[in-house]
C-alpha cells in the first residue's frame, strides 16, 4: 500500500479519480489490489464488501466497520488498565494480565508508553501492601523506570520481604 501507485487505488479524489477509472493500466491494478485486499479479510468481512467495485470502495466499507469497533476496543482496554488491580491475584498473575492489556492496546495502534505502563501499575495496580516500594523506589526518583527495570525491582522487592519475613521468624523461634 505505500506504492504511490496502489494508494492512488485507496485515497482518490473526485476530479482525477474517473478520468483514472478509465484508464485500462488503472483498472488492472485496481482488480489487483481489491483482490489482495479482499484475499487478506475474513469470511465474514468479505460479505460486507460483496458488490463493490473499487479498492477504494472496498477500503472504505472495511474502514468504516471496523474503525468504531477499534475505538470500542480501545477504550474496553484503556478501561481495564486504568481499573485493574493485583487483589488477590500473585504478582506475577497481575503484570502477565497487565502486560497483554498494554499488547493488545499496541496491537490496535494504541501503544501505552514506558512510563505509563509503570505508573499505572506501580500506583495504581499493586495495592496498599505495595506502598512503600511504589512511592520510595519508583514514584520518588523520577525518571520513571523503563517495564522491564520496574519488574526487576518488584521482583527484588518480593524476594527481599521474603529473606526478611524469614529472618523474623527465626528470631522469633530462637530462645
Amino acid at each position: 500500500m505505500e506504492s504511490a501507485e496502489f494508494k492512488d487505488h485507496i485515497i482518490l479524489d473526485s476530479k482525477s479519480g474517473k478520468e483514472k477509472e478509465k484508464s485500462s493500466s488503472w483498472s488492472l491494478q485496481d482488480r489487483l489490489l481489491k483482490s489482495l485486499i479482499c484475499g487478506t479479510i475474513t469470511e465474514e468481512s468479505l460479505s460486507l464488501v460483496v458488490g463493490r467495485i473499487t479498492a477504494q470502495e472496498v477500503w472504505e466499507c472495511l474502514e468504516g466497520t471496523f474503525a468504531e469497533a477499534s475505538k470500542d476496543g480501545e477504550l474496553i482496554l484503556t478501561h481495564q488498565l486504568h481499573t485493574i488491580r493485583k487483589g488477590k491475584l500473585s504478582v506475577a498473575e497481575y503484570l502477565k494480565i497487565f502486560k497483554i492489556i498494554c499488547d493488545e492496546l499496541g496491537a490496535i495502534q494504541k501503544p501505552v508508553s514506558e512510563p505509563d505502563k509503570v505508573y499505572w501499575a506501580a500506583h495504581h495496580g499493586l495495592g496498599p501492601s505495595y506502598m512503600v516500594f511504589t512511592t520510595t523506589t519508583i514514584l520518588a526518583r523520577p525518571p520513571l523506570p523503563s517495564w522491564n527495570q520496574f519488574v526487576s525491582a518488584l521482583n527484588s522487592h518480593i524476594f527481599g520481604c521474603k529473606k526478611q519475613q524469614q529472618l523474623t521468624l527465626m528470631m522469633m523461634l530462637l530462645p
